[in-house]
């Protein structure tokens, strides 16, 4: 009888060695990736430089030698320089608050 139970402590051994031998579970590798994130931040400091106006741009005597279309091209460049640098300008100051608020 004492056979039987060494038989059975050995077999129960056994079985356990061979479960924790067995199908090892695998974990399935990570790829890690750069995000970018907005963060938000506090006032800026640094306003985008403003754009040049035309009179900056051009002497009076190469405006007057421009054809009319040149012109038109100038003034219409020189506003949408204008609209974007209000965009820049209202992105880079969106954290300011005035004081006494």
């Amino acid at each position: 009888m004492r056979r039987s139970h060494e038989q059975f402590a050995a077999a129960g051994v056994l079985a356990l060695l061979s479960a924790c031998a067995s199908n090892p579970k695998v974990e399935p590798e990570r790829e890690y990736r750069e995000l970018p994130v907005a963060v938000a931040v506090g006032c800026v400091k640094d306003r985008p430089a403003r754009p040049q106006t035309l009179l900056e741009r051009f002497t009076d005597d190469e405006w007057s030698a421009l054809a009319p279309g040149a012109m038109a091209r100038s003034v219409e460049a020189q506003a949408g320089d204008r609209m974007n640098y209000s965009d820049r300008l209202d992105a880079a100051t969106k954290g300011c608050r005035e004081k006494g608020r």
